[in-house]
């Protein structure tokens, strides 16, 4: 299991036994660090491929970035879009990643003229399947 501390940078990697819902053995499974122009890349929202890779949103560094299961950086996507937000696969195969970003009101015109696809929705084809959605069953109704 993993869970995304953006105000710490930082991807965690957990253990998760479904029988039991037990999450333990927290530990770093990946850090962002500077991206090119950009003074600070948020990790936001992931996904996981069917090879065990990471896919994760970095907000504010205009692309989505895929981490091996071991947390390295082996590939990236280029957006035209500042504020990347959440990857997840889809499609009739899982073999589309759809990749939605933001736009904000508080954004100057310099900005928006430079990333005119901020608050779009993207679907790119990566050569890889995503995993179907987790399903549980609750012990007791809600």
């Amino acid at each position: 299991m993993y869970f995304t501390d953006s105000p710490r940078y930082t991807i965690w990697k957990y253990d998760f036994e479904p029988t039991t819902g037990s999450i333990s053995n927290r530990r770093v499974f990946a850090t962002i660090d500077h991206f090119e122009h950009q003074s600070r890349a948020e990790p936001d929202g992931l996904a996981v491929d069917q090879e065990g890779h990471v896919w994760s949103a970095l907000w504010g560094a205009c692309r989505v970035v895929r981490f091996s299961p071991a947390g390295e950086l082996v590939g990236e996507v280029h957006l035209p879009a500042l504020r990347v937000s959440c990857p997840t696969f889809g499609g009739k195969d899982m073999d589309e990643l759809f990749i939605t970003t933001a736009a904000l009101d508080e954004d100057d015109d310099e900005g928006r003229r430079k990333y005119v696809e901020n608050g779009s929705i993207f679907r790119i084809k990566v050569g890889v399947k995503g995993l179907p959605k987790f399903r549980f069953k609750p012990t007791k109704p809600f």
